[in-house]
């Protein structure tokens, strides 16, 4: 990942991200032919522009005619820089947020479905104080979604989720980590 910004006077006025150096150059050149950023640095003659402020000169013999070009500063700079551990250190930040962000909505979908059974209280009480239920909602509530499907599959947790509850809590979270790739 590519970071450009372009500068003017020392001010940035332009910044893109590139995934490669193909988009960039083809996006540099392209706006550069059009003079997005003011003129490149380039060879002129002295009829053509001011040139006092050149930054050095060279006589072109032809033919025809001999004359002295003046080489002139860029009106922009550009600075590549890579960016890719930035991106990629935002990128695994990102997904654990939206890990604990998903593994919350499970917490709550859970709830929901164990609400709708009408528990006695003595049911609810044992569902809260079950090793293996509190470590797996703990997993749920810390985004570690990998570990929540592991052990879950392993856990019998029959006396508080059918087979197929079970199934379908496992293929959620499972779906879920196959999008976030």
């Amino acid at each position: 990942m590519k970071k450009v910004n372009v500068l003017k006077e020392n001010k940035i006025v332009q910044t893109a991200y590139f995934k490669d150096d193909e988009s960039l150059n083809n996006w540099v050149d392209l706006l550069e032919k059009k003079f997005a950023w003011g003129k490149p640095e380039r060879w002129v003659k002295a009829s053509d522009e001011d040139i006092s402020n050149a930054l050095e000169q060279r006589v072109i013999q032809t033919e025809f005619e001999t004359y002295t070009e003046y080489k002139l500063a860029s009106e922009y700079t550009i600075e590549i820089t890579d960016v890719t551990a930035e991106f990629e250190a935002r990128s695994k930040v990102q997904k654990r947020t939206k890990k604990r962000f998903f593994g919350e909505h499970m917490i709550d979908k859970i709830a929901a479905n164990n609400e709708a059974k009408s528990l006695t209280i003595e049911q609810i009480e044992a569902f809260m104080n079950d090793t293996t239920i509190f470590s797996l909602r703990e997993h749920l509530w810390a985004g570690n979604i990998d570990t929540f499907i592991t052990k879950l599959t392993a856990s019998d947790v029959s006396a508080f989720f059918t087979t197929d509850e079970k199934a379908a809590v496992i293929a959620e979270c499972q779906t879920f980590l196959d999008d976030l790739e």
